[in-house]
């Protein structure tokens, strides 16, 4: 809804919703007053400011909202579907896998998958664990599943060329990384892992030449950048990776 400042689209809405009452005339929300249940429960609103009590539970406060529908799904089923406390495992499955308790990371990555599937990054971690674990074949199935989920995501590709890696299947390795280069020759995670698979490979100078190829095309180049050399501007770093080992290759 637009127009200018004064022209009455918060008194309009607001008349919609049933917050305001006219002074003429009548609102109707599906051809029912807009204080009507079964008006109020077809019609989401995204308020400006609101927030709930910090007194009650979540399961309390679930049980309040479920209170406005008709037919609510149980509490325990709602709070369930709620992704956010699968991405909080899915978080803590990671953080247990940097600090090497990878039987913890399992399990939380694990619970985080039961609650919700639909987690693309889920599947993605869980492989990674599975692959610092030696499990190719759980690994690959799970960042699949994640592949599918996000079918655009340049990571999950990025998580797929760290498993060929792993298993030493380098070409695998070396199509992944390449596929994901002429997909988008910005990003920074594709061109590490193929200078990784080409020094895990023995390539050292064909390493170096696309590290300068990197560092050529970058928005600084010609502008100091001799400063920095190949070498400083092509050290892996961290980002995006995985719960594994680190650059073994490196």
């Amino acid at each position: 809804m637009l127009g200018p400042n004064g022209a009455g689209k918060t008194t309009s809405i607001s008349l919609m919703l049933g917050l305001r009452q006219p002074t003429g005339g009548q609102v109707r929300l599906f051809g029912l007053p807009p204080t009507d249940r079964r008006a109020r429960s077809r019609c989401g609103v995204m308020l400006q400011e609101s927030g709930t009590t910090s007194v009650l539970t979540v399961r309390e406060i679930v049980d309040v909202f479920r209170a406005y529908y008709p037919a609510p799904l149980p509490a325990e089923r709602a709070i369930a579907m709620d992704s956010t406390i699968a991405e909080s495992y899915t978080a803590l499955g990671y953080g247990y896998s940097l600090l090497g308790e990878l039987r913890r990371a399992e399990e939380s990555f694990r619970r985080a998958v039961a609650l919700d599937s639909s987690v693309a990054t889920a599947w993605g971690w869980y492989g990674l664990l599975a692959n610092r674990l030696g499990d190719f074949g759980a690994a690959h199935d799970r960042i699949a599943r994640a592949r599918r989920l996000e079918p655009a995501s340049l990571i999950a590709r990025q998580w797929e060329a760290q498993v060929y890696l792993m298993e030493r299947d380098f070409p695998a390795a070396d199509s992944a990384a390449s596929t994901t280069m002429a997909l988008d020759s910005t990003f920074m995670l594709a061109w590490q892992q193929r200078e990784n698979v080409l020094l895990a490979m023995g390539q050292v100078a064909q390493a170096v030449a696309l590290l300068e190829r990197h560092v050529a095309a970058l928005p600084w180049a010609g502008h100091g950048s001799e400063r920095r050399g190949a070498g400083g501007a092509g050290r892996p770093r961290g980002g995006g990776g995985a719960p594994g080992r680190g650059d073994r290759s490196a």
